[in-house]
């Protein structure tokens, strides 16, 4: 049970909870009928699968040097992939 100043603050709280700043336009401009979506973390490219599975092989066979580019190489190439925006014409997508 509350105490009659914490009712009251509550009471405040959810009376003012609807009155709160609203969030800032978007300034990035989007083309008509085109949204953007992140990408599928479950769906790697090709390249980026066979970077991890070659990075795996050369580590196991005692090639760390060229092991460890190959796999910085393929992080990195994932971070790009993953941050790269995809853009989307509204269209479904078949699959």
């Amino acid at each position: 049970m509350l105490s009659s100043q914490e009712q009251h603050v509550w009471d405040d709280v959810q009376r003012y909870w609807e009155l709160e700043a609203e969030e800032p336009p978007v300034l990035v401009p989007v083309a008509a009928g085109r949204t953007w979506r992140s990408h599928d973390p479950d769906d790697l490219p090709l390249p980026v699968v066979a970077g991890i599975w070659i990075t795996i092989a050369l580590v196991l066979f005692g090639v760390m040097a060229v092991g460890l580019t190959v796999g910085v190489v393929t992080a990195l190439g994932w971070a790009l992939w993953y941050q790269w925006p995809r853009s989307s014409t509204g269209r479904p997508t078949e699959g």
